[in-house]
């Protein structure tokens, strides 16, 4: 979405409920979407400050982002996002 606008688009995850938010451009922004992370029973969210990890996408691809745990039955898992291409992937530790 930021390299088909050409604006910055900022990504907020809300660490206690798993809630996520993506808004494009500035001041007076627009929501892009809104939906809840799919955590396992148990799954716990951690990272961010205050509450909130964000990953920012800017419109020539780059990206930068809180660190973010995910922890459930399964394991331990961290997501990193690459910030010279976005991609974000979990990898387990």
């Amino acid at each position: 979405a930021a390299l088909a606008r050409g604006v910055t688009v900022r990504v907020g995850v809300d660490l206690a409920t798993g809630a996520v938010v993506a808004e494009a451009g500035g001041e007076g922004r627009d929501t892009l979407w809104r939906d809840t992370l799919p955590l396992a029973p148990g799954g716990r969210l951690a990272g961010g400050r205050e509450g909130w990890a964000e990953a920012v996408f800017g419109a020539a691809g780059r990206a930068r982002a809180d660190r973010v745990l995910i922890t459930d039955e399964g394991g331990r898992y961290e997501v990193r996002v690459d910030p010279w291409t976005g991609d974000a992937e979990a990898r387990r530790f």
